[in-house]
Protein backbone atom coordinates (compact mmCIF):
# COMPACT_ATOMS: atom_id res chain seq x y z
CA UNK A 1 0.00 0.00 0.00
CA UNK A 2 2.75 2.48 0.76
CA UNK A 3 4.55 1.95 -2.48
CA UNK A 4 1.44 2.34 -4.24
CA UNK A 5 1.01 5.53 -2.53
CA UNK A 6 4.69 6.79 -3.29
CA UNK A 7 4.35 5.41 -7.08
CA UNK A 8 1.16 7.57 -7.39
CA UNK A 9 2.52 11.01 -6.01
CA UNK A 10 5.56 10.36 -7.99
CA UNK A 11 3.69 9.94 -10.98
CA UNK A 12 0.94 12.60 -10.21
CA UNK A 13 4.13 15.21 -9.71
CA UNK A 14 5.51 14.39 -12.94
CA UNK A 15 2.73 14.82 -14.91
CA UNK A 16 2.12 18.33 -13.38
CA UNK A 17 5.96 18.68 -14.77
CA UNK A 18 5.18 17.47 -17.95
CA UNK A 19 2.35 19.78 -18.24
CA UNK A 20 3.76 22.74 -16.87
CA UNK A 21 6.35 22.91 -19.24
CA UNK A 22 3.93 22.29 -22.05
CA UNK A 23 1.42 25.22 -21.26
CA UNK A 24 4.59 28.02 -20.41
CA UNK A 25 4.20 30.26 -23.01
CA UNK A 26 6.23 31.86 -25.35
CA UNK A 27 7.52 35.45 -23.50
CA UNK A 28 10.81 35.59 -25.93
CA UNK A 29 11.70 38.22 -28.68
CA UNK A 30 8.92 38.01 -31.57
CA UNK A 31 5.93 36.21 -29.53
CA UNK A 32 3.51 38.72 -30.46
CA UNK A 33 1.59 38.22 -27.50
CA UNK A 34 -0.13 41.26 -27.15
CA UNK A 35 -2.32 42.94 -30.49
CA UNK A 36 -4.40 45.04 -28.90
CA UNK A 37 -1.63 48.03 -28.45
CA UNK A 38 -1.50 48.29 -32.33
CA UNK A 39 -4.32 50.06 -34.50
CA UNK A 40 -5.72 48.18 -37.34
CA UNK A 41 -3.27 49.13 -39.75
CA UNK A 42 -0.10 48.00 -37.96
CA UNK A 43 -1.98 44.17 -36.92
CA UNK A 44 -2.10 44.23 -40.80
CA UNK A 45 2.02 44.38 -40.65
CA UNK A 46 2.25 41.72 -38.19
CA UNK A 47 4.10 38.90 -39.41
CA UNK A 48 6.32 38.05 -42.13
CA UNK A 49 6.79 39.95 -45.35
CA UNK A 50 8.74 38.72 -48.87
CA UNK A 51 9.34 41.08 -51.74
CA UNK A 52 7.81 39.26 -54.68
CA UNK A 53 7.60 42.17 -57.62
CA UNK A 54 8.13 45.07 -58.43
CA UNK A 55 5.87 47.47 -60.33
CA UNK A 56 5.92 50.76 -62.40
CA UNK A 57 8.04 51.93 -65.33
CA UNK A 58 12.31 51.58 -65.31
CA UNK A 59 14.74 48.53 -64.55
CA UNK A 60 13.82 46.60 -61.75
CA UNK A 61 9.61 45.94 -62.52
CA UNK A 62 8.43 42.40 -62.89
CA UNK A 63 9.17 39.63 -60.76
CA UNK A 64 11.97 39.47 -57.95
CA UNK A 65 13.93 36.98 -59.20
CA UNK A 66 17.70 38.41 -58.34
CA UNK A 67 17.54 36.97 -54.56
CA UNK A 68 15.59 37.24 -51.35
CA UNK A 69 14.18 40.25 -49.41
CA UNK A 70 11.80 40.19 -46.34
CA UNK A 71 10.74 41.26 -43.32
CA UNK A 72 9.83 40.49 -39.87
CA UNK A 73 7.23 42.80 -38.10
CA UNK A 74 6.48 41.85 -34.49
CA UNK A 75 3.69 43.59 -32.12
CA UNK A 76 6.09 44.67 -29.86
CA UNK A 77 7.38 47.10 -32.59
CA UNK A 78 10.64 45.15 -33.18
CA UNK A 79 11.65 43.08 -36.24
CA UNK A 80 13.91 42.24 -39.07
CA UNK A 81 14.99 43.16 -42.21
CA UNK A 82 16.51 39.47 -44.44
CA UNK A 83 18.03 40.48 -47.76
CA UNK A 84 20.04 37.47 -49.80
CA UNK A 85 20.80 39.19 -53.33
CA UNK A 86 22.07 36.92 -56.07
CA UNK A 87 24.68 39.40 -56.71
CA UNK A 88 25.35 40.22 -53.01
CA UNK A 89 26.56 38.62 -49.76
CA UNK A 90 23.23 37.58 -47.19
CA UNK A 91 22.60 40.20 -44.52
CA UNK A 92 20.25 40.68 -41.87
CA UNK A 93 19.93 43.44 -39.30
CA UNK A 94 17.09 44.17 -36.70
CA UNK A 95 14.43 46.55 -36.72
CA UNK A 96 12.37 49.12 -35.04
CA UNK A 97 8.89 49.90 -36.85
CA UNK A 98 5.82 52.21 -36.93
CA UNK A 99 3.67 53.41 -39.01
CA UNK A 100 2.95 57.23 -39.54
CA UNK A 101 -0.35 57.21 -41.02
CA UNK A 102 0.24 55.06 -44.05
CA UNK A 103 4.39 55.52 -44.02
CA UNK A 104 6.46 52.75 -42.47
CA UNK A 105 9.08 54.33 -40.44
CA UNK A 106 12.16 52.68 -39.41
CA UNK A 107 14.62 53.73 -36.68
CA UNK A 108 17.82 53.15 -38.75
CA UNK A 109 16.66 55.97 -40.95
CA UNK A 110 16.50 58.37 -38.09
CA UNK A 111 12.83 58.75 -38.29
CA UNK A 112 11.87 59.37 -42.36
CA UNK A 113 9.22 56.94 -44.00
CA UNK A 114 10.70 54.22 -46.07
CA UNK A 115 7.91 53.19 -47.30
CA UNK A 116 4.20 54.02 -47.79
CA UNK A 117 1.78 51.96 -47.61
CA UNK A 118 -0.18 52.23 -50.96
CA UNK A 119 -2.51 49.16 -50.27
CA UNK A 120 -2.66 46.84 -47.50
CA UNK A 121 -4.06 43.29 -47.61
CA UNK A 122 -4.27 40.02 -45.75
CA UNK A 123 -1.73 38.17 -47.91
CA UNK A 124 -0.75 40.79 -50.42
CA UNK A 125 0.16 44.63 -49.75
CA UNK A 126 1.89 47.26 -52.61
CA UNK A 127 4.39 49.69 -51.00
CA UNK A 128 5.74 52.61 -52.41
CA UNK A 129 9.48 52.68 -51.68
CA UNK A 130 10.71 56.33 -51.18
CA UNK A 131 14.29 55.60 -51.10
CA UNK A 132 14.26 53.91 -54.11
CA UNK A 133 12.22 56.97 -55.94
CA UNK A 134 14.61 59.35 -54.53
CA UNK A 135 17.67 58.33 -55.32
CA UNK A 136 17.28 57.16 -59.07
CA UNK A 137 14.27 57.81 -60.97
CA UNK A 138 14.91 55.16 -63.53
CA UNK A 139 14.13 52.08 -61.26
CA UNK A 140 10.59 50.77 -60.69
CA UNK A 141 9.53 52.20 -57.06
CA UNK A 142 6.31 50.02 -55.98
CA UNK A 143 7.03 46.93 -53.91
CA UNK A 144 4.56 43.75 -53.84
CA UNK A 145 4.98 42.07 -50.62
CA UNK A 146 3.42 38.25 -50.31
CA UNK A 147 2.56 36.85 -46.52
CA UNK A 148 5.23 33.87 -45.60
Amino acid sequence: MQTFKLTSKIAIASLFLIFGVCNCSDTGKGSDPDLSKLSENEKKMVGTWKHVRTEGEGLGEGPVDFGTFRWIFHADRTGEYYQNPDSGSERSREISWRLDGDDIIFSKKGGEPTYRVEEYGENQMRWYNYTLAETNDSYANMYVVERQ
